[in-house]
């Protein structure tokens, strides 16, 4: 029973609560709603009514360029 109780407990569980910022407003009569995840990326959801969008920006904490060379992402 321990054997099982151990495995259980070595399960990790991605939680969203307290790691997604959320942050709604009106932009010319649009509602728009921002989610930003844990790693930084942005869901945009744009609704007008009778349609919605939804637009992603991602925001790679590293990228390699085709030379080569590494570059870190800084919020600034």
């Amino acid at each position: 029973m321990s054997e099982y109780r151990d495995r259980l407990l070595s399960i990790g569980v991605i939680s969203g609560r307290g790691r997604l910022r959320t942050r709604e407003y009106r932009d010319d009569g649009v509602t728009v709603k921002e989610v930003t995840d844990e790693h930084g990326h942005v869901t945009t959801y744009r609704n007008t009514g009778d349609t919605e969008q939804v637009g992603v920006e991602i925001r790679p904490k590293t990228v390699t360029l085709a030379d080569g060379r590494t570059l870190i992402h800084r919020e600034e």
